[in-house]
């Protein structure tokens, strides 16, 4: 048997992704996670395989979990894109020779930067109450961004305008752990605020 030529492989993840994705958008899942899940699953192997198991799954609660693991993945690509368009713009601004130029350039590099930048936390010693404490913070943080959101229409709402699926913030909110910063930065926007305190929310 003649193995495929790997432009035919590709061709054909992309047919059978299209087929999964037509069936994912019967489950009301957020147009632009569509169309992410689209973008990344061609050009990562990881995102193409939760695709296919989301796909062979029947348990709706299993799906669910796959969906929000997609996401996470989501986000960490975006953030790699902005790590080498950060890279790009170190570049150009080398080669610019215009003194304003350089200025703007050096703001967009500031804000991939931003996007990029995992939450920094001071170095500490944890012991187990201090865990304890740190959870509960968390908690309390996470209750209150919640109460906001609510407000301006609950997670369904904050799924559509953001675009990222249901399961994904749901898991969010119920869990103890502070999610990627883009995820925090999309919130953020969604509720028009100048900034999500997340240091002094989890510090003991």
């Amino acid at each position: 048997m003649v193995p495929l030529a790997k432009s035919e492989i590709q061709n054909n993840k992309k047919v059978e992704t299209i087929q999964i994705l037509k069936k994912m958008i019967k489950y009301n899942l957020p147009d632009i996670f569509i169309f992410d899940v689209f973008h990344y699953s061609i050009q990562f192997e990881g995102i193409y395989e939760l695709l296919q198991m989301w796909n062979e799954e029947s348990d709706s609660q299993e799906k669910n979990e796959i969906i929000s693991d997609i996401q996470d993945l989501i986000d960490n690509c975006q953030v790699t894109e902005n790590k080498l368009a950060s890279y790009d713009l170190i570049q150009m601004w080398n080669e610019e020779s215009d003194y304003q130029a350089k200025n703007e350039i050096l703001s967009d590099i500031q804000h991939l930067m931003d996007d990029c930048q995992i939450t920094k936390h001071k170095i500490i010693s944890i012991g187990f109450n201090d865990l304890e404490k740190i959870t509960e913070h968390i908690r309390e943080f996470k209750h209150s961004l919640l109460v906001m959101i609510d407000e301006k229409g609950g997670i369904k709402a904050l799924s559509e305008k953001t675009g990222i699926p249901q399961p994904s913030l749901l898991r969010f909110f119920n869990s103890n752990s502070i999610s990627q910063r883009t995820t925090l930065l999309k919130i953020k926007n969604f509720l028009n605020i100048d900034k999500i305190d997340i240091e002094n929310k989890i510090a003991v």
